[in-house]
């Protein structure tokens, strides 16, 4: 197979042109650090071990994808998408990914998993990537926000999944660590030709290592995501401990997910969406545990359990429309910005 390849090539900086200050995220591939160069300029440094095949620049592999979508996507919409300043290979790197810090054990894993993430650490490349910073995430502040607040910066969010998918990709790791929020004076921002309040923030995007495109299609996985066509929408929805819509956090501390997912019924579910697609599971599951929580919740096989019925971040009018036009993001962001 011959892939694609990217017109951007190494900046070329090194260790040497910036300074540590401190971290300030970490995932489960890489780490990101808050740096200065020597004009004492501040960024975001990207670093994570890569294996020597990588070095090859090819979108068959995740780093380039990253550089190319940021890139792209940047020119296009400065507003809404990072803008990576410098990156290189460290043929010699020293850099550790602490799993510790997220509770990952190499355990957790089956065997040929385990064996790539072994050889991945032990490997003396990283991939390092200089990128502008935000003020903050949205998982900083949520809590904080009012029900009117986070709808109009939800709007938002939809909005960059909207140009983000328009454009041929697909992020896939939607959720509040990686939704970057600058600090703005702008009361508004324009979104279709309507005026959205950004109650002082403007709505980023973050991580790009999950970035897939329908012109560099590179498993049957991704032809089969493309050929469904498949939205950002579903990955929004694909996420339990921090998700965007509603928060599960308490549920999850007392039950698994297996039982957490089991637990619904067809008959309530085909009432409720006739015509749904029976194969998106997930989303049927979503609408069940809005719909008939107290049913779903007494399911329960042997537990008698006090009421912890999640929390909707957005009304539920919203969530089942949503869930319902999940193909289709502009119709959602039209809805609702009609019913703000």
């Amino acid at each position: 197979m011959t892939y694609n390849y990217i017109k951007y090539k190494l900046i070329g900086g090194s260790n040497d042109d910036y300074k540590i200050i401190k971290e300030i995220g970490i995932g489960m591939m890489g780490t990101v650090y808050l740096v200065k160069d020597k004009s004492n300029n501040k960024y975001a440094m990207k670093i994570e071990k890569i294996l020597k095949k990588y070095i090859n620049e090819s979108l068959e592999y995740d780093i380039w994808r990253e550089i190319e979508f940021s890139n792209k996507m940047y020119k296009k919409h400065p507003n809404h998408f990072m803008k990576i300043y410098d990156n290189w290979i460290d043929k010699k790197c020293t850099h550790k990914q602490d799993w510790e810090k997220q509770g990952l054990k190499l355990e957790l894993f089956n065997k040929s998993a385990q064996n790539y993430y072994k050889k991945l650490f032990d490997s003396p490349y990283c991939s390092i990537k200089i990128y502008s910073l935000i003020d903050l995430t949205l998982k900083d502040i949520y809590e904080k926000l009012t029900d009117k607040q986070y709808y109009d910066i939800f709007i938002q969010c939809l909005y960059v999944m909207y140009l983000c998918n328009k454009s041929g990709y697909l992020h896939r790791d939607w959720k509040m660590d990686n939704i970057g929020l600058i600090k703005t004076d702008d009361k508004y921002i324009n979104i279709f030709d309507n005026k959205i309040k950004t109650h002082g923030y403007k709505v980023i995007l973050l991580d790009y290592g999950a970035i897939i495109h329908k012109k560099y299609i590179l498993s049957s996985y991704e032809k089969n995501i493309f050929r469904n066509k498949i939205t950002d929408l579903f990955f929004m929805f694909d996420r339990y401990k921090y998700n965007m819509i509603f928060n599960f956090k308490k549920f999850e501390n007392k039950y698994n997910v297996d039982t957490f997912d089991s637990c619904t019924i067809d008959e309530d579910i085909n009432k409720l969406l006739p015509k749904f697609n029976k194969n998106n599971d997930v989303l049927s599951q979503y609408i069940y545990k809005i719909k008939y929580y107290d049913t779903f919740e007494n399911q329960l096989i042997g537990k008698e359990i006090e009421p912890i019925k999640p929390k909707l971040l957005l009304p539920e009018e919203t969530i089942l429309f949503i869930i319902k036009n999940i193909y289709n993001i502009k119709k959602c962001i039209l809805f609702m910005i009609k019913n703000n």
